[in-house]
């Protein structure tokens, strides 16, 4: 006979189902019985329950290896999150070094604009330079200002490197030298060598200073101007000759 209607929790057994709500139970007497004379004897659900151990042991050790196995796997070897991120970090550091090159460059920069008063020449003309009190300054000019200066200082003294009538032909002649040797420099390539620049500074100091001597005795003096004019001339032109064509000490 069929089995009445049960209620189990939320769920009604009624011979229908309605939605998911209901489900039927229709198990008859006969069927039952056949179930119940189909369940083991008691020493094979012992044999069964052992089995059924042995067989979750079995599992239980491939699962917990196999899970063990995965862990090292991961453990060991870099995920695609640890790669990009590797590569991210690589960029900051290539940005990070390339900004830290250009504010050295920048602030090199700025520190020989802050030189040039006295260097005259760029870092990269250096060697044309010598050191007073970790400063550059130019080495031409050390000389030439300085011995200039102190033939100057001489003079009214009565002191000169040659006989004072000797003064015209001296401070002509002794100006070709340095002339020569910046022509050569600025338009032919010769290389640069600072004991012959120091020597030719040397001597063309010794004529202008005393051809600034004239002048402070006779304002106009052409001892004094006509070098300039002819000389400074000369110098000008190739200073900008040199220049058009990006060539010489000051490029």
């Amino acid at each position: 006979m069929p089995v009445p209607p049960v209620r189990i929790g939320e769920f009604e057994s009624s011979g229908t189902v309605v939605g998911k709500e209901r489900f039927e139970l229709s198990i008859s007497c006969s069927q039952s019985r056949r179930l119940s004379q189909t369940r083991p004897l008691p020493g094979e659900q012992e044999g069964y329950r052992r089995l059924s151990d042995l067989g979750a042991h079995i599992c239980t050790y491939l699962i917990s290896t196999r899970i063990w196995t995965d862990w090292n796997d991961m453990a060991s070897a870099k995920t695609p999150n640890d790669a990009v991120m590797a590569e991210v970090d690589a960029k900051f550091a290539e940005v990070a070094e390339r900004r830290r090159v250009e504010q050295a460059a920048i602030d090199e920069q700025q520190q020989a604009q802050r030189n040039l008063w006295l260097a005259h020449h760029w870092p990269h003309r250096y060697e044309r330079c010598t050191t007073i009190a970790g400063r550059h300054v130019c080495r031409r000019c050390v000389w030439f200002y300085g011995v200039a200066f102190i033939t100057l200082a001489l003079a009214p003294l009565g002191i000169s490197p040659w006989p004072p009538a000797w003064d015209v032909f001296m401070v002509w002649i002794l100006s070709v030298p340095a002339t020569i040797d910046f022509v050569a420099g600025e338009l032919f390539g010769v290389k640069y060598n600072a004991r012959r620049q120091v020597f030719v500074s040397v001597i063309l100091a010794l004529a202008v200073g005393r051809g600034f001597y004239h002048e402070l005795l006779d304002s106009g003096s052409t001892i004094f101007w006509g070098p300039v004019l002819v000389y400074g001339s000369i110098w000008f032109a190739t200073a900008a000759e040199a220049w058009r064509k990006n060539r010489g000490q000051y490029r």
